[in-house]
Formats: structure tokens, sequence, C-alpha cells
């Protein structure tokens, strides 16, 4: 079974990390993989061990426009992979326009299916790419041999757009790659530290996150508030950094960072007593999982994927709705220490089922069965 995958377009973040865990933990082999050809950009290329059934493909076009990469994955990349004799294109992202006789497709983005959302970007650049982007990947989904889900929730989302995909599975992320000591609530101290680990954009509701602070603040709780993420530069990020600079001067601790590696991230999240994540809009929440893993008490928003992945182990909000962020914050005040334990534990426990040699084992297992299937 030989076997391509097409990372050709993915530069960084969870498209990165899900190459380098299906690639790096298990050996495709015992699957019946005899050689995976992988077309990616050369730094991740770099990070990849030599493997003997593992052939680097060149790809040249990494630096050029949208519109030439897009040129090489339509009419050039199906040859070669017909020339290479390859039984299955696996797409690590359903926003492709690839074809070929046997493909199996990740579904990774949910922006342009979540209700909601994509009219936080309206009318724009961004709004008119997202609008593209989904009807590019219900196409790719619909003519895959195979489809790859992430989480339940992104699947029932999508396929109410795509029409059910008889071949659909479910296979998730790994994040064993993150290595975190489980101490549970061995942090506490008379400051409640938060932490919000996210890229700042509208459906990170960061603005929302940052009043409901204020006002657990003016309550009289001694708090201080960590922001980690990067992002790009618009109207948004900048109604953000402006009433930072409003909280600064009312008195309140704020830290902010940019763009940090993971170990760095994860370094600070153990720092802090408190982790927060306010996304409405995920596909499956890495960062959720990441700070499950650092065993701290967890305020989540109750949108999309949230309780499917962190079940009853953390402290539920709407993240569009301020009240019920700071509701959620002084029910985690009044839990008794034992509860918030036991909670910490738990998600600690759910987040350790997350291995990426379960993963990559089950991806080829898969293709596997739709090759079979197929015949």
């Amino acid at each position: 079974m030989i076997i391509g995958i097409d990372g050709s377009r993915i530069k960084s973040g969870g498209g990165v990390a899900h190459i380098l865990g299906i690639l790096k933990s298990y050996d495709p082999q015992i699957s019946g993989v005899t050689k995976i050809h992988l077309w990616a950009i050369r730094s991740v290329h770099d990070s990849i061990p030599q493997y003997h059934w593992l052939e680097k493909m060149s790809y040249k076009f990494e630096g050029s426009n949208i519109l030439i990469q897009l040129f090489w994955q339509k009419f050039i990349l199906p040859k070669i992979c017909k020339y290479n004799r390859i039984d299955c294109l696996l797409n690590l992202d359903a926003g492709t326009v690839v074809r070929y006789s046997k493909m199996v497709t990740i579904s990774q983005d949910m922006l342009s299916f979540e209700k909601g959302q994509m009219v936080k970007y309206f009318f724009s650049y961004r709004w008119l790419r997202l609008f593209i982007l989904k009807y590019i990947q219900i196409s790719s989904l619909r003519n895959s041999n195979g489809q790859i889900f992430l989480t339940s929730y992104a699947k029932k989302i999508i396929e109410t757009y795509t029409g059910i995909l008889s071949s659909a599975v479910i296979i998730p992320h790994g994040i064993d790659d993150v290595q975190i000591e489980n101490s549970v609530l061995d942090n506490i101290t008379s400051e409640i530290s938060i932490i919000y680990v996210s890229n700042i954009a509208p459906y990170k509701n960061h603005i929302n996150v940052l009043k409901a602070v204020y006002r657990i603040f003016k309550m009289g709780f001694n708090i201080s508030f960590t922001m980690v993420g990067g992002g790009s530069d618009g109207k948004y990020k900048s109604q953000v950094f402006d009433y930072i600079t409003f909280l600064k001067n009312e008195g309140l601790k704020i830290h902010v960072f940019g763009f940090l590696q993971r170990n760095s991230v994860i370094d600070l999240i153990r720092k802090h007593s408190v982790f927060l994540f306010a996304s409405s809009c995920e596909n499956m929440p890495i960062t959720l999982l990441e700070g499950m893993k650092a065993s701290i008490p967890i305020l989540c928003s109750n949108r999309g994927p949230m309780p499917e992945i962190l079940e009853s182990s953390g402290y539920y909000f709407d993240p569009e709705n301020i009240e019920s962020i700071v509701e959620a914050f002084v029910k985690y005040i009044n839990t008794p220490i034992e509860e918030r334990k036991k909670n910490t534990q738990r998600a600690f426990e759910i987040s350790s089922n997350y291995k990426w040699n379960f993963t990559s084992k089950n991806i080829w297992d898969y293709i596997k069965i739709i090759l079979k299937n197929e015949k």
C-alpha cells in the first residue's frame, strides 16, 4: 500500500502537529503501508527524521502566490501521484482542490460552517475567503472515498452541508507529544491567575473575556490575567489592545504575550491557577486538551465540541455572554478544593487518552479498509 500525503499548503499549527504526530509515533508498515510520499514545505520536511519508508517529495511553490499553489495542487499533483503509483492520497485539509482516483480527506476547519461565526467578519476579505473555502471543503469531502473528522460534533455539523458521508469516521488528534507533569492544584496561591491561550480573532471572544475579568476584579477578587497568542493586524486586534490599555490603567494586572513556542506555552500554563478557553468555534480544541493535561481548573466555552472533549470536568459558560463568564468564575470559586481536584484529575485522565500512535494506526487502518471496499 503506497500512500501520498498532501501537506503542501500547511505551514503551522495543528496541521503541522498532525504531520509530525502520525509519522513519528507509529510504524505504518505494521498496517500494511510500504511507502509514504509526503509533499510539505521545507521546514516540515526538516523536522521529520529519515525513515526508509518515507519519501520527502520536492515542493518548490511554498513561496508562490495562492493561485500557483492551487494550480499545482489541481493539475500537477494528481499526475505525480499516478507516476509514483500511489494507491491513496491523504489530504490533510479539506480546503484542497486536488482530485485523485482514491482520496481520503481530513476535515480540520469549522469556521466556514459554524452558524453565527462568519458574520463576525462580514464584509471583508476574510469573510470572502471563508465563503469560498466553505464550498471547496464541501466539494472535496463529497469527492473523497473516505473522510476523517476530529470530533463527533464536527462530523454532525459539516454533514448538514455535505449530506451524510457513509464512509466517514472520527479519528482525533493526539497530544501525547506534550509532556506535562501531573501535579493537581500544586499552584494554589492567594492570587487567582487566569491564563487564556488563543490567537486573537473575533470568534475567540477576547473582548468578552476581558470585560468579564474586569467585572471579577471589581468584585474584589485578587486576580491577574495572562493572554497568550498572536493574531493578524486588524480592527478587532486594535479593539482588544485598546481595552487592555484601559484595564491596566484601572489597576488590573494583565500580562500579554504574542506567539510562543509550544513548550513555552505549556510552562506558562503550569504557572497559573485557572485555564480559560473561550472560543465559540472549534473543530478539535487542541489548546483545551493541553490545558486539561496541565491539571489546573478549567473555565470553558459551552460551544462546539468543547463539552464532548472536557465532559463534566470544567466550569462552562456562554463565550458570547459576559455575565455567563462571570457566573462560571464564581461557581469555580465556590467549589470546594477536593471537588476541584477531582475535576482536574478527571480532565487529566481524559487528555491522556489522546495519543498520536492511536491516531496514526487508525488512519492507516482506515485507508486500508477504504481501498479494500473500493476495489
